[in-house]
């Protein structure tokens, strides 16, 4: 009787261990939930959504976005006119009526010229309005695909060179500073021009052959142009990196990843790169605004091909015509150079709002205030620091 007894309480301990094993189990991953929300949700959102310039900077590309989404279905695409006749020609954008003239003195308001070409019309009669919308889209692509191509090299290669070290790391930082010492703009310019018209084993990829390919696949045209553009940008944003991932490999979390036999690659992709995230984000947003600048600039000059909507294209035509000179068709300049600053200043704010999410003084000070009780002029203050 007494075995049994003791039996039946071992029994009965394991049993309770068992489920005690199960709850302790359900609040760590209750408990894992709660810190994921905490950190990657909560604290993050509480950041940007009090800072103003993300408000902003996220708002402006939001527009462009729907610009370039939506906004070409609703904007007919400017094909010159036909028939066409001579007023049609530059027509301005505004039409002044005085309203009040007092020694010669003109006080007068504007109403739009025609609404069905709000911004005026160029030389052959095409509206610039509709020039500008329908070239944001391509904008956009060559924005994503060149701040993504040179993010992803510069994040692969320095990754790999910082964290294996030895001949990998000579190797790598030979050639990251190979393409450092080569001129950007005259390499873009060489390969621009080589691109033009290129064909590889009988198949077309340059600028003709992917601008002639049917929707939605000459989107490769513009996207092929944000590489090229960036195509050395990414040689600082390398051994920028590789300079942090230098430090991080010391960390004891990584010492103990590579001490308990995990692989080099899982290592990099969970231990070191979600740590360089906040820095690769940001430079993602100032390479995408490198890549409108270039751009513009490179399609004013006619490197690139001006057959298509551009602002570039738009800021030739109007020099051509005079803009420069004089402001009688300011309406013809000034819209593509908006267009651009205006991107420019969103990509800009964001980046300054991303800094200040991944700022790691702001994230303690944040969480501290939400271990005690404290209120809500305790935590702006914390904010707006």
């Amino acid at each position: 009787m007494k075995v049994s007894h003791s039996e039946s309480e071992t029994s009965t301990d394991e049993l309770q261990w068992t489920y005690d094993a199960e709850d302790a189990v359900e609040v760590t991953l209750r408990d894992r939930m709660q810190e994921f929300y905490r950190n990657r949700i909560y604290e993050p959102g509480v950041v940007v959504f009090d800072d103003w310039r993300f408000i902003v900077g996220g708002f402006i590309l939001l527009m462009y976005v729907l610009v370039a989404t939506i906004g070409v279905w609703l904007v007919p695409y400017p094909n010159q006119p036909s028939p066409f006749t001579a007023e049609m020609r530059l027509a301005p954008a505004f039409d002044w009526h005085s309203l009040l003239n007092i020694g010669g003195f003109n006080l007068a308001y504007p109403t739009f010229h025609d609404l069905a070409n709000p911004l005026g019309t160029t030389q052959t009669g095409r509206s610039i309005f509709g020039l500008v919308v329908h070239s944001t889209p391509k904008m956009m692509i060559m924005v994503i695909s060149g701040g993504v191509f040179a993010t992803v090299i510069a994040t692969l290669l320095g990754t790999v060179a910082g964290y294996k070290g030895g001949r990998v790391d000579g190797a790598i930082s030979m050639f990251i500073d190979i393409a450092m010492t080569i001129p950007g703009l005259p390499l873009v310019m060489v390969l621009a021009l080589a691109f033009k018209d290129l064909t590889v084993f009988g198949i077309g990829i340059g600028f003709n052959q992917l601008g002639a390919l049917p929707e939605p696949f000459n989107v490769l045209r513009p996207a092929t142009i944000g590489m090229i553009i960036m195509i050395n940008y990414w040689g600082g944003l390398g051994r920028a990196i590789r300079s942090q991932v230098l430090t991080l490999r010391q960390e004891n979390y990584v010492e103990a990843s590579r001490t308990m036999g995990v692989s080099s690659w899982k290592i990099i992709l969970k231990d070191v790169i979600p740590n360089l995230m906040p820095y690769i984000l940001i430079n993602f947003v100032n390479a995408a605004r490198f890549v409108v600048f270039s751009a513009v600039g490179l399609y004013y000059l006619g490197v690139l091909p001006t057959d298509v909507a551009n602002w570039g294209v738009m800021i030739n035509d109007a020099y051509r015509q005079g803009a420069i000179a004089g402001l009688s068709i300011w309406n013809w300049l000034f819209p593509p150079v908006v267009a651009m600053l205006i991107l420019a200043l969103g990509l800009i704010l964001l980046s300054q709002s991303l800094d200040r999410v991944f700022n790691p003084r702001v994230r303690t000070k944040l969480s501290s205030f939400d271990e005690i009780d404290s209120d809500d002029d305790d935590i702006e203050e914390v904010m707006n620091e």
